[in-house]
């Protein structure tokens, strides 16, 4: 099973996707989430951090000079050029296990060694689960496509409470 979760900036794609982890137990988890470095305060950055192994690499800093929105950080993309590739080509792909990675936006597209290895995971068999920011899914959803993901199911805050278990019913049902 394989599912493209999307939505806009701030609509509960990640919190989604880690309870559809948590929901669907499975005992074996590789990939990539994509974490804020304060849960209270969103505004000190984003991490991106591995699965399993738990490694973490710091890929959105705060701006001096501020900003409003995404535009408020400055993007590391060494840390998806090496650290997210890495862990990306280390994703364990089984009928037993499941891979994830949140989340894909337009910033990722612009990395090819990155594009690159979506593009190679997605095309592998399994249980998969990857979130993609709603401005970006024009580029990422012909790749994941590709790789056998269908429409993608989009986060609102009118199914975000019930989106989890039905998304991982999905997952236990094969």
């Amino acid at each position: 099973m394989k599912i493209l979760l999307t939505g806009e900036i701030g609509s509960g794609k990640s919190t989604v996707a880690r309870e559809v982890l948590r929901i669907a137990g499975f005992k074996r988890v590789s990939g990539l989430l994509s974490l804020p470095m304060d849960e209270r305060d969103r505004s000190r950055g984003f991490r991106l951090l591995s699965l399993p192994g738990r490694r973490e690499r710091i890929f959105a800093f705060p701006r001096a000079e501020g900003g409003v929105g995404p535009e408020r950080f400055r993007l590391a993309s060494e840390a998806f050029e090496q650290f997210g590739v890495e862990v990306l080509h280390s994703v364990e792909v089984s009928n037993d296990s499941m891979w994830i990675l949140d989340e894909l936006g337009v910033f990722e597209k612009e990395i090819a060694s990155y594009v690159t290895a979506v593009r190679k995971i997605a095309a592998r068999e399994g249980n998969a689960l990857v979130v993609v920011q709603k401005r970006a899914l024009d580029f990422w959803a012909p790749i994941l496509r590709a790789g056998g993901f269908g429409v993608p199911v989009e986060v609102t805050p009118g199914n975000q409470a019930e989106l989890p278990s039905a998304l991982a019913a999905l997952f236990t049902r094969g």
